[in-house]
């Protein structure tokens, strides 16, 4: 008895309405192939990280979750009361997935809720100049619950390299009269996360006691572009590691995009362990280890 997936939805739509409705519009599309209103749903969490308007406060998952409500005036949950849910942001350098599911599953596994909705999406800012923004427009949006049939996730580990804190930063500063953001890679930035992920990969093997024999599959983000293929090299295997590649370059919402890629693949479906990476600004590494088996 675990917490599982339930279903994952995508969204690589034009924001014209701001990220909040597109990731809102995601959550709910993900939330009716579930067969579930949002008045069942204990705990919203979004890993979103750029927004049109470099917005800071309030959180945006609480502008989603009240997007959902609209969507649904009659949704309640048991207890009879509208909207009764926790809402908040978790962003971790763009990593966020891994450890919103980490918190939810901690919530579920007490008893505490029901379901737990993870969300995320970026936009390009459209206040101010903005420097070095590659990311297409996305939004995604995974729900999970508790199954009796299913181990679900089992583990999670997040390992943080502070010593490479400049390879990738963004700022939002005021310059020149108006806002201005900056990204910047450092060159040697998919060296040192491949690097990293690599090791905090081991590192887990060593306190599980595990190796790769218990892994079926890795699913990971593209993200940065060439992870995937670097990643393979360096740990020396091949056909275990799968993820969403497209023609866009997507950031926080990446890890939702390759289980929505996968899991409705008989080779998903066939697996018993999965390996879900992220590798995010930090450098910081996260790691779910998933149970699949019926």
């Amino acid at each position: 008895m675990g917490t599982v997936i339930r279903s994952i939805a995508i969204n690589n739509a034009s924001a014209e309405s701001g990220v909040a409705t597109l990731i809102a519009e995601t959550a709910d599309r993900c939330l009716q192939n579930a067969g579930v209103d949002i008045g069942a749903v204990g705990m919203l969490i979004n890993t979103g990280v750029y927004t049109e308007n470099h917005l800071l406060e309030p959180a945006s998952a609480t502008l989603i979750h009240r997007r959902l409500l609209d969507k649904n005036k009659q949704a309640k949950r048991k207890s009879g009361s509208l909207g009764n849910l926790l809402s908040f942001d978790l962003h971790n350098g763009g990593g966020g997935i891994v450890n919103a599911l980490q918190v939810v599953d901690g919530f579920i596994s007490s008893g505490e809720i029901e379901y737990g909705l993870i969300v995320s999406g970026d936009v390009k800012p459209k206040i101010g100049k903005v420097e070095n923004y590659k990311y297409s427009s996305s939004a995604a949006a995974v729900l999970v619950s508790k199954e009796k049939s299913k181990p679900g996730f089992i583990k999670f580990k997040t390992e943080t390299f502070p010593e490479f804190k400049e390879n990738i930063t963004s700022t939002t500063r005021w310059k020149d009269g108006g806002l201005h953001l900056v990204n910047k890679k450092s060159n040697d930035y998919l060296k040192n996360a491949v690097d990293c992920a690599a090791k905090t990969i081991q590192n887990f093997f060593d306190e599980e006691l595990l190796g790769w024999k218990d892994v079926d599959l890795i699913c990971t983000s593209q993200n940065p572009l060439g992870f995937v293929t670097e990643l393979q090299k360096k740990l020396k295997i091949k056909n275990k590691i799968v993820c969403f590649q497209g023609d866009i370059e997507i950031y926080s919402s990446g890890l939702l995009y390759s289980m929505n890629h996968i899991i409705e693949k008989e080779e998903f479906k066939n697996c018993v362990y999965v390996l879900f990476l992220t590798v995010g600004a930090g450098i910081t590494v996260s790691l779910a280890y998933y149970n699949n088996k019926l």
